[in-house]
């Protein structure tokens, strides 16, 4: 099976996400077309996205946590690729009173979000209740 699973996990508890939507940009040569097939993580927090080979950017966004985008690369099948590749997700829960804008502009500037994992943020960084 080529394409991308993983698990989508509240980033302190690692509890499981059912119900975050999965969306897929194809980057390959350069594009960024989005796919309009979007999935959504089972009770488990489980995903799974058939992709042909290329670049791929995946966002996952849950309505009580902050979004998270990741690029990967879908390698060609052969004889020893035999499962899709491995992209987990752990997402931060919003606070109940909501961020400020400056966090906001923060958490949501893609230069970080594309790269970083938000897991191995320290606590200064993050908002307390």
């Amino acid at each position: 099976h080529m394409g991308v699973k993983g698990l989508v996990r509240d980033a302190r508890s690692r509890v499981p996400l059912p119900n975050a939507i999965v969306l897929v940009h194809n980057l390959t040569h350069g594009g960024n077309e989005r796919i309009r097939h979007a999935v959504t993580t089972g009770l488990l927090g489980d995903y799974y996205r058939l992709l042909t080979p290329g670049v791929y950017q995946v966002s996952v966004l849950h309505p009580k946590y902050l979004w998270k985008r990741r690029r990967v690369v879908v390698p060609p099948w052969d004889s020893t690729t035999l499962s899709a590749v491995r992209l987990d997700f752990h997402l931060l829960k919003l606070p109940s009173e909501g961020l400020s804008e400056e966090e906001v502009a923060y958490y949501t500037d893609a230069s970080i979000l594309v790269e970083d994992d938000i897991a191995e943020l320290t606590a200064s960084n993050v908002v307390q209740r």
